[in-house]
């Protein structure tokens, strides 16, 4: 609290004290629409302020610049401190902080929100009891059905909250009703707006240009923390308060990197740097929680945004106070306020720029815009795909149910308008699917990568030259031309590799085989990981089946799907083989181990030629490996 010595103050002296511009004390003191008011005395011609007004200015800055965190226990005593007190509606006003207080035990979300459902109880309250004139347990099912239906009376969310609370008063009374009221909700789904594909792909691009941003984001935290923002909305369907609540901090120094780096002129970060970042972000946000569900949040990181990502990262970074959040620049006054949209000191991320010149920035258009291009990109190879697509979707936003998840995403098609579909649709015929499927079945992404238009000419030729007849014997061949090979066991290290590649090809064929439902029933079940496997970062094609249950490690087994973090894994396998050959001398255990180093070694040359060297290194401790083959060399059957 700052020390006042005078008992009067002037204008300008005031301003000095709040640090605050002058024309802002003369508003305090004349303008009606003031949030706080200044009283004032004349002596001698000039304007005073007493010393007790003066604290007392000082005393709402300072309240509003310290943040509050809305729990149960603060919001019952706000709803307790604004309720309207009528003696004779005691019972039902006790009746009614005891429902909220269960409501608010519940409550999930921003402070935002949480203030603004306060505020409906607040007001859904005061409406209530100016209109009642007896508990309300005690009116008749006439009395509260006119009350319900009353014509400017409550609105929807009011009516909602309203049959709710009569059910559980009666009900806390132990009172039957003659029937359980239900406030029907209108249905208001209707087209909501998203970025066209041309934007999204201009606001792709823009993130990617960090020779556009580098500078700006070194100089402006503002400005770097909505590169951030903006690459994260472009990679992930998770809501904005969520990133900027959950975007986690960076320790510069452990990247090798220091202040003095960003003036040199010459600033940039390898690979490896860049894969570090990445993997940083994604371990913070893998134990993190949506808000508003309470469910897991999903982080994804396309390849073409990681490099911008890492960027925007480390300049918002190197910005940032101590003790702050990574984006805490969205985040306003006592009741901490997610500003999702942005302030203007944000937007000058696109407004500074004239191919944005009439854009309109919204996080909630950017989640809408990736649900529903996410929804279709699946779902253009096969209708079959719906469900999978709106699963992935749903997993993707972290939601419950996937009717809130449908409510984002709007119809659309990569083939563009439902007239032109249709049209296409109409040319192909009764049967043109079979045909349609054949033809991805035979030239897979040849076939499926040309335009609506030309995929419906093939089918229109092809129609013509085969009947249905012909098109059953043409997909028996299709379906058969591989024959599954099974190879016997062998000791050879050459044998061992063949009988790898020769087990994997067994699984492909396996796969091959499966119908169109088996398929998307398989998709469907790794897209909500309900295929574990024994490790981590992978999943099983198998599951809950096993086909080697005496190991521990699925890393070995060629039903084992692996994700990009299994490299984690990778890393923690080959360093416990190598030392263990390194330190056995037992020829079984030899023979064993050097089997299972020669399969690590071949998903880590996949995944060198995969992700490239510099990626595979921030997982994978190269130089250590090098090391133990070194002192190894002579117990390693290559």
């Amino acid at each position: 609290m700052i020390h006042l010595e005078k008992d009067l103050y002037t204008i300008k002296e005031v301003a000095h004290l709040v640090n605050k511009p002058v024309y802002a004390i003369n508003n305090a003191i004349y303008s009606k629409q003031s949030l706080v008011k200044l009283d004032v005395i004349r002596k001698e011609g000039r304007i005073y302020i007493k010393k007790n007004e003066v604290k007392r200015y000082i005393e709402y800055f300072e309240e509003r610049q310290t943040s509050i965190e809305i729990d149960s226990v603060y919001a019952i005593n706000k709803l307790n401190r604004r309720m309207m007190k009528i003696p004779k509606l005691k019972q039902t006003q006790e009746l009614f902080l005891e429902y909220a207080r269960n409501y608010f035990n519940k409550m999930k979300g921003s402070n935002s929100h949480k203030r603004n459902i306060i505020n409906e109880f607040v007001n859904f309250h005061n409406k209530l009891v100016t209109v009642i004139e007896d508990d309300i347990f005690k009116l008749s099912s006439d009395k509260i059905n006119d009350l319900c239906l009353k014509e400017d009376f409550l609105k929807t969310k009011e009516r909602l909250l309203f049959t709710r609370f009569i059910n559980y008063a009666f009900e806390q009374k132990k009172i039957p009703l003659k029937s359980k009221l239900i406030a029907a909700q209108k249905n208001t789904k209707s087209e909501k707006e998203i970025y066209s594909i041309e934007m999204f792909n201009q606001i792709y691009r823009h993130v990617q240009n960090i020779e556009l941003h580098l500078q700006h984001s070194i100089n402006d935290r503002n400005y770097a923390n909505m590169w951030v923002y903006t690459t994260l909305l472009c990679c992930d369907f998770i809501r904005g308060s969520d990133l900027i609540l959950n975007t986690p901090t960076m320790k510069l120094k452990d990247l090798g990197i220091e202040n003095e780096d960003f003036q040199s002129g010459n600033f940039a970060l390898t690979d490896e740097k860049i894969q570090h970042i990445i993997k940083q972000i994604y371990f913070s946000f893998r134990s993190k929680r949506a808000s508003k569900t309470g469910e897991l949040l999903t982080f994804l990181v396309p390849a073409s945004l990681e490099k911008p990502l890492a960027y925007a990262m480390i300049c918002s970074e190197y910005l940032r106070n101590t003790d702050e959040l990574q984006l805490e620049t969205f985040i306003q006054g006592k009741y901490k306020k997610i500003c999702t949209h942005g302030a203007v000191s944000h937007l000058k991320f696109f407004t500074n720029y004239e191919q944005f010149a009439d854009f309109k920035f919204s996080s909630l258009i950017m989640n809408r815009s990736i649900a529903t291009y996410l929804y279709g990109s699946i779902t253009e190879d096969s209708a079959y795909d719906s469900e999978l697509a709106l699963i992935l979707t749903q997993t993707a936003r972290s939601h419950k149910n996937e009717d809130s998840t449908k409510s984002y995403i709007q119809m659309m098609s990569k083939d563009g308008s439902l007239e032109r579909v249709s049209n296409n649709l109409f040319r192909r015929g009764p049967f043109g699917w079979l045909y349609d499927q054949l033809l991805k079945f035979i030239f897979s992404e040849g076939y499926k990568s040309k335009v609506l238009e030309t995929r419906t000419v093939v089918i229109e030729k092809l129609k013509e030259s085969f009947s249905l007849k012909d098109m059953e014997s043409l997909a028996a061949y299709s379906f058969n031309y591989l024959k599954p090979y099974t190879a016997d066991q062998n000791t050879t290290i050459t044998e061992v590799m063949n009988l790898i590649y020769e087990k994997r090809i067994k699984v492909i064929h396996k796969l091959m085989q499966l119908n169109q439902q088996d398929i998307s029933t398989l998709f469907n079940q790794l897209a909500t990981h309900s295929m574990p496997s024994k490790i981590e970062h992978a999943q099983c094609l198998i599951a809950p089946n096993c086909e080697y249950p005496a190991l521990v490690n699925c890393m070995y087994c060629e039903y084992v799907l692996p994700q990009n973090l299994i490299l984690i894994q990778l890393n923690h396998e080959l360093l416990r083989l190598l030392e263990t050959i390194n330190s056995t001398e037992n020829p079984n255990i030899l023979k064993r181990e050097n089997r299972f180093l020669i399969q690590c070694f071949l998903i880590l040359s996949e995944a060198n030629n995969t992700f490239g060297k510099e990626h595979v290194k921030a997982y994978v401790e190269i130089d250590k490996v090098r090391s133990l083959i070194a002192k190894t060399a002579n117990k390693i059957e290559l």
